[in-house]
């Protein structure tokens, strides 16, 4: 299932112009939540519980579960539907066409959607990604206060303190949390102005090698579709130790016993028995992507805080782990690498 909220077209192209009235059907459109639909229809966001209760049918149980596409009857003012006898058209003001994708319109926050991992974060793809929905549903879970604007963040775009404190994006997603006790090259700080969510999608990493071998990794393969930090991520490698790219486990495994690596960088259930492998001590670690601000622009810290709230209750329903687990397994099993 793709939000619709989820699914602003990459590039910041202009959506449909034309009004749309409520006493009326209306197609979901790309960027749409319930609120921003009653608040041009109604202008008042808080109607979006008539519209949901009107379209359950159709969107289910969950508001925040509207697609693109979704035809929906928006209430008239009697609370009559469209296409009954007491529906008149023109029971309520026009909606007004969307500002364009790439501005912040009024009661909206901007949110630059970054290349990551796929099929986490795609924003060259309709939806944008796991994280993009996951991102969704918490504001929508959390109504109070700005919705959230999705924008595939151009290209060269960096999330760093400058460019999130005064640009058009008051939030990027999604970026791998950096240790903020580490430095990088030249002794920067990576988390200097800088605030980060609560994690959206979290994976355990570990340096393999054969069993019975002791070594100390020169160059560590990493397969291709390993979901991971770049390689220049500080703490990812051993210091000084090379990535050596591979198509896949299989060739990762030729690589250690050709010598051409020491040791392959996983997660535990790319590793099987029958692999030979073992977990260098010290080596495992959890990495986080995450949301991330600037720490002086209030409104996105806020926005932030209002993420985090409502992160938790989102990963833990009863079908995001699923939906995350199945959509995982079916993008490694179309790259050829197995469930």
């Amino acid at each position: 299932m793709i939000l619709a909220a989820a699914a602003v077209l990459a590039g910041g192209g202009d959506r449909p112009a034309a009004a749309q009235q409520a006493c009326a059907e209306y197609t979901v459109r790309p960027g749409d939540t319930l609120r921003r639909i009653a608040r041009r229809a109604y202008g008042d966001e808080e109607r979006f519980r008539a519209i949901h209760d009107a379209n359950r049918a159709v969107i289910g149980p969950r508001p925040g579960a509207i697609e693109i596409g979704m035809v929906l009857r928006l209430p008239c003012a009697d609370g009559s539907l469209p296409g009954t006898d007491a529906a008149a058209p023109g029971d309520s003001a026009p909606m007004p066409a969307d500002a364009p994708a790439d501005a912040e319109a009024p009661g909206t926050i901007g949110i630059a959607v970054m290349a990551g991992p796929a099929p986490l974060a795609n924003p060259a793809q309709p939806g944008m990604g796991l994280l993009v929905e996951l991102v969704a549903r918490a504001f929508e879970a959390a109504p109070s206060g700005p919705a959230p604007e999705f924008v595939a963040a151009p290209d060269g775009f960096v999330a760093t303190a400058p460019a999130l404190a005064g640009g058009p994006f008051a939030i990027a997603l999604p970026a791998w949390q950096p240790d903020c006790r580490a430095r990088r090259a030249g002794g920067e700080d990576p988390c200097r102005g800088l605030v980060f969510s609560a994690p959206l999608h979290e994976v355990e990493l570990a340096l393999y090698a054969p069993r019975g071998r002791r070594v100390r990794p020169g160059a560590v393969c990493m397969p291709a579709g390993l979901i991971a930090p770049p390689p220049d991520m500080p703490g990812l490698l051993p210091e000084g130790a090379a990535a050596v790219p591979a198509p896949d486990m299989a060739a990762c495994l030729d690589a250690l016993a050709g010598g051409r690596a020491q040791a392959v960088l996983a997660s535990p259930d790319q590793v099987a028995p029958q692999h030979g492998l073992r977990p260098l001590p010290r080596s495992r670690r959890r990495w986080a992507l995450v949301a991330v601000a600037a720490e002086d622009r209030a409104e996105a810290v806020a926005a932030i805080a209002r993420l985090d709230r409502a992160l938790r209750d989102v990963l833990r329903g009863e079908d995001w782990p699923a939906a995350v687990a199945a959509a995982l397994s079916l993008w490694r099993q179309r790259r050829g690498e197995g469930g």
